[in-house]
């Protein structure tokens, strides 16, 4: 395993093999894997380092995201979602990439992967449909509000990736 994460290829494997994952039980007949795509956008306001969340219906905040479309490739799924979620348009240039695994409900398994993204235009408009907001947020502020332990440790990766200077120690 890849610390602690399972890759997407060895999630079937462990589902054959315990026939549960994170403590759902797995009806293999009724499996469904879905692929989503979204960006880590990092853009200097005011002098400080600021980090585009948004926040979901149910509460939680992360970075934007959505489920790749037939024919997209997976920056291009990143570059839709990051625009239609927020309004913000972005450029993928880096090679950092990163991937969660999880199961958000009984017999569905999604992998996310999130892209570095270079901001280019734009003011966070949310996309009222699927999020309640949309906002940049301070870094340290960000790892107060993402509550999924995969996202900010890729959170952090994006950090270091991106040459920003942490202004506390996490």
């Amino acid at each position: 395993m890849n610390g602690g994460i399972i890759p997407f290829m060895e999630v079937d494997r462990k589902c054959q093999e315990h026939r549960s994952y994170q403590g759902i039980a797995i009806d293999e007949n009724a499996l469904v894997h879905e692929r989503s795509c979204g960006a880590i956008v990092f853009r200097a306001i005011d002098g400080e380092d600021r980090v585009l969340l948004v926040q979901h219906r149910p509460g939680h905040w992360s970075f934007p995201k959505g489920h790749m479309e037939p024919g997209e490739t997976k920056r291009e799924t990143a570059i839709r979602e990051v625009l239609e979620e927020t309004g913000i348009h972005v450029a993928i240039s880096s090679d950092f990439a990163r991937s969660s695994t999880y199961a958000p409900r009984p017999g569905i398994f999604k992998t996310v992967t999130f892209f570095l993204g270079d901001y280019l235009d734009g003011t966070p408009i949310p996309q009222l449909s699927e999020v309640k907001k949309a906002e940049w947020i301070s870094l340290e502020a960000a790892k107060e509000l993402l509550i999924f332990d995969r996202d900010l440790a890729i959170f952090r990766e994006a950090i270091e990736c991106a040459g920003l200077k942490r202004q506390k120690p996490a």
